[in-house]
């Protein structure tokens, strides 16, 4: 289940907390934690910075022999922010092999949430940091929120979180809960009941009212949208417009993107990157008005779905548009694992049929298409300068995995 060296970093091991907060300094590298028969681990990629950005784990795609662990995630941020970057691995992932959410939230003799709070004071006190920024999508969203008010200069940038973890999908979380906590209710039950340990599953407004928010959210992820969003707002006496952008109160900005695709969909990496290294500016809480309305209309993504189906003729997708009068042709590629297997192209809508033999694996199919690409009577000389003078700039978009079995 453990395996550091894909990741090709210098491993500092600790025999427990005691030894990690008695560090003076931390160096560059995986920090390996003896935590509770299994392991905390963290990822410090250190710069010459007093900045630093946090990144939690969303929800594992699978959990299949080939995935490792630990599982960091925020690695593209290193190419686009000078800040320090940490990424938190949650140990209660090494809970149980099937587990692939467990929210940070520890376990019974586990006090992660306790523990890890200190953890991240001591980090940014050893290294001096003076601007920190939590972030995590779904279910690490809703760690960005909760540790966010343990540390000094805090800003939360949530994507699509869970706000309470009790109206999340009841299979993941009953199985999360089963395995922790040795709890085989009804996860509504889970507050009131006598359990060991019990982790904080419910964000209340009062918890992050001291903090800097910036809360992102798809709006066509309607079930998070409806659940979580609105009643964090609410919590706070706030109610929601349709605006990109609303600034609440000096310490709440909410952005609620509709091109960023249907369902639980993140914003593109560009969008997140260049607001977390915004934020690590010293005024780049303040800039965020005139910030966000430019980066979300040079991202926003024209894909609004795409689906891969699997039956008995083989691989089939479709791939649908934000624009329905659109003329432009899509590329789909499907992939097994990380190796392309075949691609096709298609029309907006277009059923389109892979014609490979499927073969036991993990499967996905990715949707492209050139952001210029339209019907503009240019000559080929000035389609020639276009080419030479700017990047192609593509919209880009995944289905969900298919698993062969």
């Amino acid at each position: 289940m453990r395996d550091l060296s894909g990741w090709n970093r210098p491993v500092h091991d600790y025999v427990g907390l005691d030894e990690f907060f008695s560090t003076q300094s931390l160096a560059d590298g995986i920090h390996a934690i003896s935590y509770c028969g299994v392991f905390l681990e963290l990822n410090l990629h250190r710069r010459p910075s007093k900045a630093m950005v946090v990144f939690f784990n969303a929800a594992l795609a699978s959990r299949t022999p080939e995935v490792k662990l630990p599982v960091f995630s925020g690695a593209k941020a290193l190419e686009t922010t000078d800040a320090c970057i940490l990424m938190v691995s949650d140990p209660g992932l090494y809970l149980d092999k099937e587990i692939r959410l467990a929210w940070y939230a520890g376990a019974k003799g586990m006090q992660l949430q306790a523990d890890l709070a200190k953890v991240l004071q001591h980090v940014q006190h050893v290294l001096a940091i003076e601007r920190i920024v939590l972030y995590g999508a779904s279910g690490g969203g809703f760690a960005a929120l909760f540790y966010a008010p343990f540390l000094n200069n805090a800003i939360a940038m949530p994507c699509n979180p869970q706000i309470s973890l009790l109206s999340y999908s009841s299979g993941i979380l009953s199985r999360f809960l089963k395995v922790a906590y040795g709890y085989k209710g009804a996860p509504s039950a889970f507050e009131n009941a006598e359990i060991l340990d019990k982790p904080i599953v419910r964000i209340p407004a009062d918890h992050t009212r001291g903090i800097r928010v910036l809360y992102l959210q798809n709006a066509l992820d309607e079930r998070h949208f409806k659940r979580d969003f609105l009643p964090f707002l609410q919590g706070y006496g706030f109610t929601r417009g349709k605006g990109l952008m609303e600034v609440h109160s000096e310490r709440l900005i909410s952005v609620c993107g509709e091109n960023w695709g249907e369902g639980h969909r993140a914003p593109s990496a560009e969008f997140v990157y260049a607001l977390l290294h915004s934020l690590t500016g010293k005024d780049g809480w303040e800039r965020l008005p005139e910030i966000i309305p430019e980066l979300y209309a040079r991202t926003a993504n024209r894909f609004r779905q795409v689906a891969l189906r699997f039956d008995e003729a083989g691989f089939h997708a479709q791939a649908w548009l934000h624009d329905q009068s659109t003329i432009d042709s899509i590329t789909l590629k499907l992939y097994r694992g990380s190796v392309e297997v075949e691609t096709i192209h298609v029309a907006n809508g277009e059923l389109g049929r892979f014609s490979c033999a499927p073969l036991k694996g993990h499967y996905c199919v990715a949707a492209r298409m050139a952001r210029n690409a339209s019907v503009e009577n240019k000559s080929w000389g000035k389609r020639l300068l276009d080419m030479i003078r700017s990047k192609p700039v593509f919209d880009e978009m995944k289905s969900r995995v298919v698993v062969v079995a």
